[in-house]
């Protein structure tokens, strides 16, 4: 078995590449500016300081290694920009796409812009005053003018502001315009000097970034989350279990009584009832005083737990708040566990190692618990493996309901405030837990049932 457990991590490392791949891409494509989020938590507001703005975004967005390449190639038009990666406003990449797109020398264009940035930044530089923003205003409105008038545009300001250096900042004329590019395609090789790149490296080595949020590492911010929803899920999913398991074998038993449907029933509406009301019912009966007062509403702890309390009363008191949370976790999944062992325990009641014990004399409770239980046991093993990323994940719900510090807490609070580097790291845990639990399913497959071979050679000896 040891062979097949290799073939399956070899080929895991394509799954995790393609899982890389799709999370990078969905954080480019996530709507949102990172680098006005990262401005907004730190408190700069650049539409307060209209003229000095532009620097203050430029400098984030290059702390934020936003300067580089996506990927390691491109596959461009000839009169696309090559380097547009260097350009930071959304703005001014359509605006660079344009003139390249009607010049056809995206060369020049790059160029033009590159000094048109230079000479706006040493305007920045320089002491505020009416003549400094009227000319900086003015550059700015270049983007707005035609290609046709940036050259008068620029002699008019020129003339009238008699600035130096205003006199080498020239567009290319329409006689060189080169419209034979258009429409031929170029490979760019950028190396390894790319986002993707430097992404995967960072993450490989446990580089997951900075939270844009509060400026803390994202490996720092993950673990202090995933105690409480790895506790609470982990608590629920014995309770799951617990009530499941019995109740299913249970109802295989008496399959067909009168206890069986009642039963089934009870699970039916269980399962139909949204996590959300229940858990706000739960509050309300329990937590609320309307009718009774008896078990924390929210939280983890009591406002006044202290390190000084002995552990037994801390364990006490983190176990009252967690009473409601992992109900409401929990309730859910009791119809479909037991749905699930109770159908397969029917068809093992029903085989013929079964209706041979029976004839041996041996009880009804042996047949069920050490023979056709043990055989039931792979629709668990299956759902088990797809537990794992659910208890890792949390429920962002529940979490907000219950105000549990959790990762499904966490999770909302990085879409909320478009915390990307926290965003895809939620998003790379969750897969890597989905490739995990699919491996530790085909791990107990043959513990559960020993005539399960995954390699050929094992199966014919």
């Amino acid at each position: 078995m040891r062979y097949y457990f290799i073939r399956r991590l070899l080929l895991a490392i394509p799954g995790l590449m393609a899982l890389a791949l799709f999370s990078f891409w969905l954080t480019l494509n996530m709507p949102g500016d990172p680098v006005l989020t990262a401005l907004n938590q730190e408190g700069t507001r650049l539409g307060e300081d209209p003229f000095n703005g532009p620097v203050h975004y430029t400098a984030k967005w290059k702390e934020l290694h936003l300067n580089h390449p996506v990927f390691y190639f491109s596959l461009l038009r000839g009169d696309e920009v090559d380097s547009l990666f260097d350009v930071p406003f959304a703005s001014d990449k359509a605006w660079v796409s344009n003139l390249s797109s009607k010049s056809g020398l995206p060369e020049k264009v790059m160029q033009f812009y590159r000094n048109l940035s230079a000479l706006e930044y040493e305007l920045f530089q320089q002491e505020s005053d009416s003549t400094r923003n009227a000319l900086l205003t003015g550059l700015r409105n270049l983007r707005d003018e035609p290609i046709s008038q940036l050259n008068p545009q620029l002699i008019f300001l020129q003339n009238t502001f008699n600035y130096p250096a205003l006199g080498a900042l020239r567009f290319p004329g329409e006689d060189s315009w080169d419209k034979t590019r258009v429409y031929v395609p170029q490979l760019v090789w950028y190396g390894s000097d790319n986002l993707f790149h430097h992404w995967l490296v960072g993450i490989i080595l446990g580089n997951w970034g900075n939270s844009y949020r509060d400026g803390r590492p994202v490996l720092d911010k993950l673990p202090e989350a995933m105690k409480w929803t790895v506790l609470v899920n982990g608590l629920s999913l014995i309770l799951a279990f617990g009530v499941s398991i019995p109740a299913g074998v249970y109802a295989a038993r008496r399959y067909g009584s009168l206890r069986e449907r009642s039963l089934n029933a009870i699970w039916f509406v269980l399962y139909s009832l949204p996590s959300f009301w229940v858990a706000t019912l739960l509050i309300l009966f329990f937590s609320s005083g309307l009718v009774l007062d008896i078990l924390p509403a929210g939280g983890i702890s009591d406002i006044r737990s202290s390190e000084a309390w002995p552990w037994y009363r801390r364990l006490l008191d983190i176990s009252r708040h967690l009473i409601l949370p992992t109900f409401a976790y929990a309730y859910g999944s009791f119809a479909y566990l037991s749905g699930q062992i109770r159908n397969s325990m029917i068809e093992n009641l029903q085989s013929d190692f079964v209706r041979t014990g029976r004839a041996k004399g041996l009880s009804e409770s042996v047949l069920a618990w050490k023979h056709a239980f043990r055989n039931s046991l792979l629709p668990l093993i299956t759902i088990s493996g797809q537990i794992l990323p659910g208890l890792i994940g949390g429920s962002v719900i529940l979490e907000t309901i219950f105000s549990i510090p959790g990762m499904g807490l966490l999770a909302w609070q990085a879409l909320n405030y478009r915390d990307y580097p926290l965003m895809i790291a939620l998003f790379m845990l969750s897969g890597l837990l989905t490739l995990v639990g699919l491996l530790l399913s085909d791990m107990l497959y043959p513990l559960a049932d020993p005539r399960i071979r995954f390699d050929t050679n094992e199966s014919g000896r």
